[in-house]
C-alpha cells in the first residue's frame, strides 16, 4: 500500500486511501468471518464422524470380545473331546481284542 501511496497526488492519498483502506479492511474482515464459520462447521462435521467411528468401533470391539469369549470357552471343551475320542479309540482296541 505504501508504494502505491508514493505515486498518488498527496489530495487524492488524504481522500481516498483512507476510504480504500476501511473498504478492505471490512472485505478481509467479512472473509475472515466467512472463513471462520466453514472452519466451524467442518470442526463440527469431523466430530459426529469422529463420534459415529468411535461408536462403531465399540459395537465392533463387543462382537470381537463376545467372539473371543466364545472361542475361549469352547478350547477346554474341544480339549475334553480329544481326550473322549481317545478313550473311546482305546475302549474300541481293548473290545476288539477280547
Amino acid at each position: 500500500m505504501a508504494k502505491i501511496a508514493e505515486k498518488v497526488p498527496s489530495w487524492v492519498a488524504r481522500v481516498l486511501l483512507p476510504e480504500i483502506r476501511s473498504i478492505i479492511r471490512e472485505e478481509i474482515s467479512s472473509e475472515v468471518k466467512r472463513l471462520e464459520d466453514r472452519i466451524g462447521s467442518i470442526d463440527e462435521k469431523i466430530d459426529l464422524v469422529r463420534n459415529e467411528l468411535l461408536a462403531e468401533i465399540r459395537r465392533v470391539d463387543e462382537k470381537l470380545i463376545t467372539k473371543i469369549e466364545s472361542i475361549e470357552r469352547s478350547i477346554p471343551l474341544a480339549s475334553r473331546l480329544a481326550v473322549l475320542e481317545a478313550e473311546v479309540k482305546e475302549l474300541k482296541e481293548k473290545i476288539g481284542k477280547t
